[in-house]
């Protein structure tokens, strides 16, 4: 995608421009645990949840806010309109980069990686910026409202319903139910395959052996393997909250169950990266 092509790409979408500055217009500051929280616009693209973020640029660049990813990524084309994509047109190049802000708030990343054309992240996205790159503040997910809070907002003790702790990132997790059975589930923002991703021996609990429809091939691990499509008859709950889940496919390609973003439709999620919490719940 060259500088035009972007630009079109940003045009696609009437009035994000007006709409990309931030709800409270505050002085650029370093990012920190103390001060306002900033709120800004955001769009959903295929569910993903994106916001612009400056990057030392005319226009801001549309990045969607992966909580399964680390650090900065950006299509090698973008990089090049922004006249820092290097000569050599590896995929996965590390390239530098500076002044990248949110809502006027500075953030953390100084380099990102590169991905060439063929990287299958939907347009108009740049990119993918990982919930690192917002060193240790709260980032607020609202995907009802189409808002992202990012500042020092801690979130209370976990209670088992609606907020929870995790062990660390980048693997926030939250418990998912269906029927009697209950395991836990990494929340992948960036994840549009499924609702849901199920580990095998989660799927072999909950999917009807009469039901299951071939999904086409993953690579994991290096292994092409087979996905199956299951349809979801119980309710899904993680914690109290009940989650919009018509299927899942099977197996993950990790060890642990993925809620990805066609399940956080309609919700708000929080993670409290000081605190390592995350709350899931409807507004």
């Amino acid at each position: 995608m060259n500088r035009r092509q972007f630009c079109i790409g940003m045009a696609a979408f009437p009035g994000f421009a007006a709409e990309a500055r931030p709800h409270r217009a505050p002085r650029e500051r370093p990012s920190r645990r103390s001060g306002d929280n900033v709120e800004i616009p955001a769009i959903l693209i295929e569910g993903l949840i994106a916001i612009p973020i400056a990057a030392g640029c005319a226009r801001p660049l549309l990045l969607e806010i992966g909580t399964a990813a680390l650090g900065l990524h950006l299509r090698r084309s973008v990089a090049h309109g922004m006249g820092i994509a290097a000569a050599s047109g590896k995929d996965r190049e590390q390239v530098v980069i500076d002044r990248l802000r949110a809502g006027g708030m500075s953030l953390a990343a100084r380099g990102a990686t590169l991905h060439n054309d063929g990287w299958p992240l939907p347009p108009p996205l740049s990119g993918i910026v990982g919930l690192d790159v917002f060193g240790d503040l709260s980032v607020e997910l609202n995907f009802s409202a189409r808002r992202v809070r990012i500042g020092p907002a801690e979130l209370p003790a976990p209670d088992g319903r609606t907020t929870f702790s995790y062990a660390g990132f980048p693997r926030v997790m939250v418990p998912v139910t269906i029927g009697t059975a209950t395991f836990p589930a990494i929340v992948d923002t960036g994840q549009i395959r499924a609702p849901l991703l199920l580990a095998g021996e989660v799927a072999e609990q909950v999917a009807d052996a009469e039901e299951r429809v071939r999904a086409g091939e993953a690579s994991i691990g290096g292994t092409v393997v087979p996905l199956t499509s299951i349809a979801i008859r119980s309710p899904v709950f993680a914690g109290a909250t009940r989650l919009r889940v018509p299927n899942a496919i099977f197996p993950a390609p990790y060890p642990q169950s993925n809620l990805g973003a066609l399940a956080l439709d309609g919700l708000v999620l929080a993670i409290d990266q000081r605190s390592r919490r995350v709350r899931l719940r409807r507004p």
